[in-house]
C-alpha cells in the first residue's frame, strides 16, 4: 500500500499501540476507536481494491526474471 496508495478504497485515523512486552501477545496491535480520549497516531487501512491488488501481484510474478549471478544447482554443489 506504500507503493500504490491508489489501491486503498478506506482508511481511518486511530490510536494503535502494539504490544511489545509479553510473551504471549507480542506484536498484537491494540487499537481505540476514539471512546478513551486518546489522539489518533497511525492511520489504518480498512480496505482495499482487491481486484486491482491482485492484478498487480500476478504482474508482478509474470515478470520474468534472471539471476543476477550463477544458479548452483544440487549436481553442481557435489
Amino acid at each position: 500500500m506504500l507503493l500504490h496508495p491508489e489501491l486503498v478504497t478506506e482508511s481511518a485515523s486511530y490510536h494503535v499501540d502494539v504490544e511489545a512486552g509479553s510473551e504471549l501477545t507480542r506484536g498484537y496491535s491494540a487499537m481505540s476507536w476514539g471512546v478513551h480520549g486518546l489522539e489518533s497516531n497511525a492511520t489504518v487501512i480498512e480496505s482495499v481494491d482487491s481486484d486491482a491488488f491482485f492484478e498487480y501481484i500476478a504482474g508482478l510474478l509474470a515478470q520474468p526474471t534472471e539471476p543476477s549471478r550463477p544458479v548452483r544447482t544440487r549436481a553442481a554443489a557435489s
